[in-house]
């Protein structure tokens, strides 16, 4: 699928995380956690696995998170100090919710990100408000790390998810921001979406249509399994422009002026773990009927992505959907030895990404090629791809 070797790989190095953050893919509304967890990591041998070959020509690392905090891999430090003494010059990014890791870690980080690359702080709002979204994160923690890694001389971002109940600190940590030399960046939410029957949004022309009615989120004790709490987006004021990120597909404002519907939550949790129930694909087979174009970030970056268990594959979107099971998804992966998706002593990186996965089952999923009643991958599609239908 690519024209030449990557030159960017995200990585998720563990799926280990401090945090239980409703809308994460790893629980259920900060409680049970789903089975496919395995609490497991990447450590440096896996780098040097990799072969100078293919560090050498990684000009980016993108540590980043679907289910996992990077700071919760206890070798990041030395892995990050491995791919300095292969790439000095290569561009780092690190994603933290900053309430693992010592900030002795934080300020060897801020040493060897420096200036070519930054860390990422995702904190929603401040001391009294972090915690209701990214439950059980301690903020004298994040406020320790944050000041151990300010101390250095590396750059730092800020991620901050706006809600109602944090709306009102912006300016706080916007002055907070500017003070301290910070890039700071709202967020829009996910998982309020699902209003009332017939009132979807739909994708029209490369903007979201506002959703008219939203619902409130519960959030439960992960080791009692009790309600807790119920969380909800912003909606009675406009996200500033001009700090917002970028969203995807150009979707922005997508809770204002929408109208909150708080539902009767269960009082417990009866579940320990989950796994995903996915509709059967025939649901999916409209895609057969429509062409499709894609803006791939996979080939547009030249990009690569890592799972936390070392396995290859092009972005986190199809990793996640491996991790979820996600039907097609398992077929696509059926058609082929999936032992070849991981490095080894003889298994370079280099006949991975020249296996047949990569060179036929991924360029049949753009094509619509795929042996299936979808024909296209549906999360390429519904990820990347703009659907054009075909005229008669």
């Amino acid at each position: 699928m690519y024209d030449s070797h990557p030159t960017m790989v995200d990585i998720e190095v563990t799926d280990k995380c401090n945090s239980e953050c409703a809308v994460c893919p790893r629980n259920i509304h900060g409680g049970a956690i789903h089975e496919n967890i395995k609490n497991i990591q990447l450590g440096v041998d896996y780098f040097k696995l990799l072969g100078d070959d293919f560090m050498t020509k990684i000009r980016q690392w993108n540590f980043c998170g679907t289910r996992g905090d990077a700071m919760a891999n206890t070798e990041l430090v030395e892995i990050i100090e491995y791919i300095r003494s292969k790439t000095p010059e290569a561009y780092i990014t690190l994603r933290t919710n900053g309430g693992m890791g010592k900030p002795e870690q934080f300020k060897r980080l801020s040493e060897l990100i420096g200036h070519n690359g930054y860390l990422c702080f995702s904190v929603d709002g401040w001391e009294e408000t972090n915690e209701i979204y990214r439950k059980n994160v301690k903020w004298h923690k994040v406020r320790a790390n944050m000041d151990a890694y300010m101390s250095g001389p590396g750059i730092m971002h800020w991620d901050f998810i706006v809600f109602k109940h944090n709306y009102h600190q912006i300016d706080f940590a916007t002055k907070f921001a500017e003070e301290n030399n910070i890039h700071l960046e709202l967020k829009e939410p996910f998982g309020f979406e699902g209003g009332a029957p017939g009132n979807d949004n739909e994708f029209v022309e490369g903007t979201w249509e506002l959703k008219r009615t939203v619902y409130t989120m519960p959030v439960y004790n992960r080791r009692t399994g009790e309600f807790m709490y119920e969380i909800e987006p912003e909606t009675e004021h406009r996200i500033p422009t001009d700090m917002l990120g970028i969203q995807p597909h150009g979707m922005g404002d997508r809770y204002y002026g929408a109208e909150i519907i708080k539902r009767d939550f269960p009082a417990k949790q009866n579940i320990k773990s989950y796994r995903n129930e996915w509709p059967d694909l025939e649901e999916y087979k409209h895609i057969r009927n429509n062409t499709v174009e894609y803006n791939c970030e996979a080939i547009d970056k030249n990009e690569l992505f890592i799972d936390c268990d070392g396995q290859f594959l092009p972005c986190c979107f199809l990793a996640s959907a491996e991790f979820m099971e996600e039907p097609q998804m398992m077929n696509m992966l059926s058609t082929v030895d999936t032992t070849l998706h991981y490095p080894t002593e003889t298994w370079r990186p280099e006949d991975i990404l020249n296996s047949k996965f990569f060179k036929k089952t991924i360029p049949d999923g753009f094509a619509g090629k795929l042996d299936d009643v979808i024909g296209s991958c549906h999360t390429c599609v519904n990820m990347c791809g703009k659907q054009t239908p075909i005229t008669q």
